[in-house]
């Protein structure tokens, strides 16, 4: 098999893993699959970014800002709303009227995730909703490139996973030690330090 959307390539997991054989790239292939799947499910979002951009709703439940999906560049970014709920969104919006934020991550090589209208009281808001997704965002999701710490976290993972291979019901036991570890199916405390800044905070 092919990794997609991996957060290491298999010469980058082998070589962590002090693999210098082919015996076992299948399975190493899998291994980083399940361990980047597992990096997003931790923190709520994607950190690859996709080669089209597609077209997402989102709640805007204040009005001024819309949470969203991480937003890897302004190429291809198309903002519209559904400004009287009926189901079309028929306006789009100029992008003098909303910013991305956090501010000038993209210029830093982050992404961002909220879209805030510019417009004061009398200027343009997102229609305000509890229930409804009335904003539509076209783009490219995910980060600009992998942060250095999400690699780390993968490749630690993938040895975390790896390990569960020689580890029958789950406990590894080392002969020259004598000691017996319970491998939990959890992301690795190390990984989880790695991680823990880029957890998504909002309801999303």
């Amino acid at each position: 098999m092919a990794i997609t959307n991996g957060y290491l390539t298999l010469a980058e997991a082998t070589s962590w893993l002090r693999i210098t054989d082919s015996v076992d790239d299948t399975i190493i292939e899998g291994l980083v699959e399940a361990a980047s799947r597992m990096i997003d499910q931790y923190c709520g979002w994607q950190f690859f970014q996709d080669a089209n951009a597609t077209a997402r709703t989102f709640i805007a439940p204040m009005g001024l800002f819309c949470p969203c999906d991480p937003i890897s560049t302004t190429s291809g970014l198309i903002i519209k709303t559904d400004d009287d709920d009926d189901g079309s969104f028929e306006r789009t919006w100029a992008s003098a009227e909303y910013q991305l934020e956090p501010l000038n991550n993209l210029a830093k090589g982050h992404a961002s995730w909220y879209v805030r209208a510019t417009g004061r009281a009398s200027g343009p808001i997102f229609p305000r909703s509890l229930a409804n997704a009335l904003v539509q965002i076209t783009a490219r999701w995910g980060w600009p490139s992998v942060p250095p710490q999400v690699t780390q976290a993968c490749r630690l993972q993938v040895a975390r996973l790896n390990m569960r291979r020689q580890a029958p019901g789950g406990v590894l036991v080392s002969p020259d030690l004598g000691v017996a570890e319970r491998l939990f199916a959890a992301i690795d405390p190390d990984a989880k330090v790695l991680l823990d800044p880029f957890r998504r905070m909002d309801d999303l």
